[in-house]
């Protein structure tokens, strides 16, 4: 075996590998990338040597991934419960867990259900109550309690349920775990409210996050009888007789607050509205409507990572005027193009079809990441006369430009390209491992490793609203499967660079200097070879470029540029 086989058969390997472990994800990547480094005909030689064994290798992984991964209505389950949830299957073998599951347990992975037992000799009897929930249990129709005490005292509820896992809806369950943790924010509330001293709100919250007194008191080296005390004084400061009803009257102020808080972060958009435009033979097309209602409207072709926006970004396009996110077919609610019809056709159709909706013939458009070879593409499909100006931000290059300046930072994207080119099972499978990848680390883990690299991006995505706004978008995403954002990656990892020399409209490329996803350099070559396109580039901004610097988005999708 030469050195070039050596390489194709590790690389088919860690193919397989991804099927059944999202952390392999990785490895695979960096591995494509070194394919596809360098030009175009690098990969066709790669595409046309390796056909055989990669159709192999994808065979294999399709079979391991059909047994391994998880149903979509299971995975959108675990990631809609705030408590900590895994999906296993009968066998035991738990395949998926969600964010509050992960740092719940700091990150560990636990491979089977046993080792969910909050007691070892509790193991047996948790596993046997998955097993026959997953093989005889009524999907959609109750859900079994198994009361649990860990080895600190603390008290919890296992709630497991039926969920059929995978295409061929294979028996599995659902466990949750149910604590009785105090949410801080109420802890805080109660205590300022009643008058607290500091220690009685520390006995308050541990009382409530299940320990019982004489563990309270071991915890804090206290006597029990002054734990006794200083409860009886809680008592009397909330006017709750006794610890029964303290714990009701807690854990009914948990779900106040964070009812509220839902509520908060509806009120913060009172502008927010959701619709449909109906189009022939019964599709329907998904709009969100972010804004201002009597402003001017723009037009949002979204990637598959940025959907809808953070708060304060949504705000500042508010105060600038309006924004209309329409959902290509096959995305969120939007029903897929007809078969047999032209998908490009069929966005701008879509497109049209809202603007009229909203009595407008002109806007201005702003695209983001894989939104940008849409936008290029459609514009020919009668969209032209439509598109005022077009704002790109954070654009993903042609893929000529990224083979030329592919690098450690911008591996995904030369991955995906070489995916693209070679096999849509690939691209699929990609796709699907990191979908996975991103659900296992949980968000805030995933998102700090893909940004890295940038200092702007990897503040970003530590903040809580766009984490949120993050997990939308991978649900809206991945809501009829992965489908159409495998047929968009295919079509845009083509040359789509012609269709930029027809564009109609004047383009502004914004681009973030830090930007660790598309580089700069393909970025900065590409508006030079084209006398339509102006770039303007962005000091403390990477990727997210979008809510970094909203205000500025906003100026100049409205009122253009030099």
């Amino acid at each position: 075996m030469d050195d070039g086989e050596a390489i194709r058969a590790e690389l088919f390997r860690k193919i397989e590998a991804l099927a059944v472990s999202p952390e392999s994800y990785t490895d695979l990547t960096d591995d494509l990338v070194v394919q596809a480094k360098g030009s175009a005909d690098a990969l066709d030689r790669f595409e046309a040597s390796a056909s055989r064994d990669l159709a192999r290798a994808l065979d294999q992984a399709t079979l391991l991934q059909q047994r391994e991964a998880p149903g979509r209505t299971a995975m959108a389950n675990l990631r809609l419960s705030t408590s900590p949830a895994y999906l296993i299957r009968a066998d035991g073998v738990i395949i998926g867990s969600n964010e509050a599951a992960l740092n719940r347990a700091a990150g560990a992975k636990a491979e089977r259900v046993e080792a969910l037992a909050y007691q070892p000799d509790d193991a047996e009897t948790l596993g046997a109550l998955v097993r026959g929930t997953a093989l005889n249990g009524d999907v959609g129709q109750g859900v079994s309690l198994h009361p649990a005490r860990d080895a600190d005292d603390r008290r919890a509820t296992l709630a497991v349920m039926a969920s059929p896992i995978g295409p061929d809806a294979a028996p599995g369950a659902l466990l949750f775990i149910v604590d009785p943790v105090m949410r801080p924010e109420t802890v805080d509330l109660m205590g300022r409210a009643y008058g607290l001293t500091g220690a009685e709100t520390e006995i308050l919250a541990a009382f409530c996050d299940g320990a019982s007194l004489r563990r309270i008191a071991e915890d804090r080296g206290r006597s029990h009888a002054t734990i006794r005390t200083q409860f009886q004084s809680i008592a009397e400061k909330t006017g709750l007789g006794g610890q029964a009803e303290l714990m009701r009257s807690s854990q009914a102020m948990s779900r106040f607050t964070e009812e509220i808080g839902g509520l908060a972060r509806a009120t913060s958009r009172p502008t927010r509205k959701r619709f449909d435009v109906m189009r022939p033979g019964g599709r329907s097309v998904e709009v969100l409507r972010c804004g201002d209602p009597a402003g001017a409207p723009a037009i949002f072709m979204h990637g598959a990572k940025v959907y809808s926006f953070p708060t304060a970004t949504e705000a500042a396009f508010r105060d600038a005027g309006l924004f209309y996110i329409i959902g290509r077919p096959g995305f969120g609610q939007s029903d897929p193009e007809p078969d047999s019809a032209d998908r490009d056709q069929t966005i701008a159709d879509d497109i049209l079809a809202v603007l009229s909706q909203i009595g407008v013939e002109q806007a201005p458009f702003l695209a983001h990441s894989g939104g940008v070879p849409e936008v290029f593409r459609v514009a020919a499909k009668g969209l032209a006369a439509a598109i005022e100006r077009l704002v790109i931000a954070g654009s993903l290059p042609p893929p000529s430009y990224v083979a030329r300046h592919a690098g450690a930072s911008a591996t995904m994207t030369a991955a995906l390209m070489l995916a693209a080119r070679s096999n849509k099972a690939l691209l699929r499978l990609l796709l699907s491992g990191r979908l996975r990848m991103y659900l296992r680390m949980g968000v805030a883990r995933f998102l700090a490793k893909k940004f890295a690299a940038s200092p702007s991006d990897t503040k970003l995505a530590a903040r809580d609203d766009v984490i949120a706004e993050f997990d939308a978008a991978v649900e809206f995403t991945t809501a009829q499967g992965y489908g159409a954002g495998a047929d968009e990656l295919v079509t845009a990892m083509r040359d789509w660079e012609p269709a930029i020399a027809s564009f109609p409209a004047p383009v502004l490329a914004l681009h973030g200097e830090e930007d660790p996803v598309s580089p700069l350099a393909a970025i900065t070559e590409l508006v030079a070879a084209h006398q339509g396109m102006t770039l303007e580039t962005v000091a403390g901004a990477g990727h997210l470029l979008i809510p970094a610097k909203p205000e500025l988005v906003a100026q100049r999708l409205l009122f253009g540029w030099g």
